[in-house]
């Protein structure tokens, strides 16, 4: 993560006070250069600023594009990827839950 970009956006704030303001304890910020924040922490940070966690990941150049609308159950799903590391799935791993999915919802029909 970039963290110039949490710089500009504190503008005379400094990173230390964003830590102190948001309940992240000293020096988990600067973390975010060598390791992945959770999304919880960089959805904080968004929320703080107003802005969009692909904005602060340095995605987009675009600080509040419109929001797609995604359901609840899907959230879930997408939440506990993030707490297992979807980064760190194997093209298998992917595949197989691929499967599992279309399994699930053909037993629905």
């Amino acid at each position: 993560m970039k963290l110039c970009i949490l710089k500009k956006l504190c503008g005379r704030m400094t990173v230390a006070q964003l830590e102190r303001e948001l309940g992240f304890s000293n020096g988990s910020i600067a973390k975010w250069e060598r390791t992945s924040p959770s999304i919880d922490k960089v959805q904080k940070v968004a929320d703080y600023f107003g802005v969009s966690i692909d904005y602060i990941q340095g995605k987009t150049d675009d600080a509040n594009p419109q929001e797609l609308e995604v359901p609840e159950v899907l959230k879930k799903v997408l939440v506990a990827f993030n707490k297992q590391g979807i980064d760190e799935l194997t093209q298998e791993q992917a595949d197989k839950i691929a499967e599992y999915t279309k399994f699930v919802l053909s037993q629905s029909e």
